[in-house]
């Protein structure tokens, strides 16, 4: 299993609290992310894949990990409310 946390490149991500089946499972999700203007990362740990990201969106719960993802989670509670 995956850190909850992981620091990479000098920011704080989180697990998204997902193990996804393959890399292109991962990758989707990524991308929806990235759509949205969420930083992300996949790693791969154990021979699982896992997303790494600054805010997670999940359903209507957000969680995001420390200062710097403030920004991000704001918006992606702004999005929700729309």
């Amino acid at each position: 299993m995956a850190d909850l946390a992981k620091k990479i490149d000098g920011k704080k991500y989180m697990w998204d609290g997902k193990e996804y089946p393959d890399r292109g499972a991962a990758e989707e999700i990524e991308k929806k992310y990235k759509e949205k203007e969420f930083e992300t990362r996949i790693l791969e740990e154990g021979g699982a894949d896992y997303k790494e990201e600054q805010v997670v969106v999940d359903e209507n719960i957000v969680t995001g990990f420390g200062p710097l993802a403030a920004k991000a989670f704001a918006e992606a509670v702004i999005n929700l409310l729309k």
